[in-house]
């Protein structure tokens, strides 16, 4: 856990205080088409549309107004919605163009269509515009699911269904993304996903979860030869790269997310027998030691490219740890990018809006009056 002791002296702020501040520091930045803007290119050098930050903005704006009741938030959530379901989005009327890259998919993954389509539920009901929701649901059941696999397809913004996506917390996230779509086709099978879980997420034996999702060897449904080669190719990876440094260091990384996403889904679905399982316990348990708090420090992404305390904070929340450690992980997060007296609100971040968009994670925190240390 973070090795902050606290500071009697240190100011403090709530997590509802950091969500205002951070959206009066974003919603000026917003631009004429309703989009909020990021860096051209994503942490992988992918060239990127600003799907994702504006559907962060989006859940910000909408959060935001739930606890103010303040028009301008309202306003600024009309324009980030409407950008999200603009033919510039949905150049073909399929997916959302996430990236441009010569050697990758244009949706990224099934994880690219998670974000608008999370952003555009909630969206819906305080917009009263049900036609964000009927867009949201039109892309999710565009998306194939394997019933032998328990996996989704990805869909390239062209409509053209492409191999199932391996990576494990794309699939995690759609799933909590589709978890908001109301159609039984949608409910019916995130139940099956969540059903199969304990047999596609594997994990190392210190809890780390592993990267991509643990396929069989053989795909003895129906499907085509593309497919069974796919599942083949992704389970013979799976077990090479236990043994590599730089997937363990990978994983690490993205521990914070998976987690997040579970926490959603178990939010989302309470009495899910998955939840009382060894492997959840373990993977949680996890991110509470001294030597994953260090581990994931050296790591790249953690805390300026990615909002791993946000993250954890959030999971740990839902899945009722101790409140100490919850508000540890936030504090942490905090201090390490955000600087609450400047202007732009963001330091030490390679996408300081993007980063602030981030807070939109903490919107699924039990108690937003919680109140973080914040150092000076």
């Amino acid at each position: 856990m973070p090795d902050s002791a606290p500071d009697p002296e240190a100011e403090t702020i709530t997590i509802h205080e950091l969500l205002i501040r951070g959206v009066e520091a974003g919603i000026d930045l917003q631009c004429d088409n309703g989009s909020f803007p990021q860096r051209e290119t994503s942490y992988y050098d992918d060239p990127q549309l600003p799907v994702r930050t504006t559907s962060q903005w989006l859940r910000m704006l909408i959060e935001a107004y739930k606890i103010t009741e303040r028009k301008k938030y309202l306003k600024a959530a009309e324009g980030a919605a409407s950008y999200l379901i603009s033919d510039v989005v949905r150049p073909h009327g399929y997916t959302f163009h996430c990236r441009n890259s010569s050697n990758k998919d244009k949706c990224n993954g099934v994880y690219g269509q998670a974000m608008p389509i999370w952003a555009l539920t909630t969206a819906a009901e305080y917009l009263g515009r049900s036609q964000l929701h009927d867009i949201a649901a039109d892309v999710a059941v565009s998306h194939p699911y394997d019933n032998y696999l328990s996996l989704w397809h990805r869909v390239e913004i062209t409509g053209e269904v492409l191999t199932i996506d391996r990576t494990l917390n794309h699939q995690l996230a759609f799933a909590g993304a589709v978890s908001t779509v109301g159609t039984a086709q949608c409910q019916d099978q995130v139940q099956d996903f969540l059903d199969s879980l304990e047999n596609q997420l594997g994990s190392r034996s210190d809890g780390v979860i592993r990267h991509f999702v643990r396929t069989p060897l053989i795909h003895r449904g129906s499907t085509t030869n593309r497919n069974m080669l796919t599942t083949l190719r992704n389970r013979v990876l799976y077990e090479a790269y236990r043994y590599a440094p730089s997937v363990r260091n990978k994983e690490v990384s993205y521990q914070a997310t998976n987690l997040f996403w579970l926490s959603y889904l178990k939010k989302q679905y309470p009495n899910h027998g998955l939840w009382d399982t060894e492997l959840v316990s373990r993977i949680v348990e996890v991110v509470q030691s001294e030597h994953f708090a260090r581990e994931v420090k050296q790591t790249d992404m953690a805390f300026t490219a990615s909002p791993t305390g946000f993250y954890i904070g959030a999971a740990l929340d839902m899945f009722d740890e101790e409140h100490s450690i919850v508000t540890k992980w936030i504090s942490e997060q905090v201090n390490r990018t955000f600087e609450l007296t400047s202007e732009s609100l963001v330091v030490d971040a390679p996408d300081d809006i993007k980063m602030a968009s981030n807070i939109c994670y903490l919107t699924e925190f039990s108690d937003l009056d919680v109140e973080i240390e914040i150092k000076r």
